[in-house]
């Protein structure tokens, strides 16, 4: 991805924090900038068509309040698989080596795998929200 591609697709992941309390907020309409910006910086490769296919910016109920709505970046159409869950979860399993980990990183250490996890787990975390269903409700964030 080049850095244009990728200043274009961290903007929209940025827009966001402008966006999302605005009470016209519509996660379908991110989903499909954010995708498509992803996309478009990814470049068309079968690995870009695979996760615009299959990843989306959703939402669900949140888990923590019934009455409030949790976006992220999710499995599409799947409810609660929030892609930061999933990263959240590999974190302490040991580094693959079934997959090309480490034919990438041969020195890569179980702790440097664990803080790589984090790290990208945390970073998609940022992008998770949770807005009340209706508007006028006090907002909390994830």
């Amino acid at each position: 991805m080049s850095n244009t591609r990728k200043e274009a697709f961290v903007r929209v992941l940025c827009s966001l924090y402008d966006q999302f309390y605005d009470d016209a907020f519509d996660v379908e309409t991110y989903s499909a900038e954010v995708m498509s910006a992803l996309f478009e910086g990814s470049g068309d490769f079968p690995e870009s068509r695979r996760c615009f296919e299959l990843i989306e910016f959703g939402s669900d109920t949140a888990n923590i309040d019934a009455d409030s709505l949790q976006y992220g970046f999710k499995l599409k159409g799947q409810p609660y698989t929030y892609l930061s869950t999933l990263l959240s979860c590999l974190e302490r399993i040991p580094v693959p080596e079934h997959v090309s980990v480490q034919d990438y990183f041969p020195d890569m250490t179980q702790e440097e795998w664990e803080a790589a996890m984090f790290m990208c787990s945390r970073t998609l975390s940022a992008f998770d929200r949770i807005k009340p269903k209706n508007p006028g409700n006090s907002i909390q964030q994830s």
